[in-house]
């Protein structure tokens, strides 16, 4: 390791480091386009879930109509039987 930094203090260009590609002076930002690309995915998963959550109301109303018919046909038949 400290070969390493022997290496690095020997770099002759070292004082001449350029401003715009010192890492530590350059701010990095995804831009418009990363703002654009994150919102699109938000508004993609939240139009999804949206979506999921009608489907899921849907199969349980189906459901609950279908006991309750059973149960009323259940009820006729025992009725008729008596």
């Amino acid at each position: 390791m400290q070969f390493l930094k022997a290496l690095v203090a020997f770099d002759p260009n070292l004082e001449t480091i350029d401003p715009l590609n010192d890492p530590d002076k350059v701010y990095y930002s995804p831009g418009v386009i990363g703002f654009v690309a994150v919102f699109l995915m938000m508004l993609a998963a939240t139009v999804l879930i949206i979506d999921m959550v009608k489907r899921i109301r849907r199969v349980r109303y189906r459901s609950e109509i279908q006991e309750k018919l059973a149960s009323e046909a259940a009820g006729k038949r025992s009725k008729t039987n008596k």
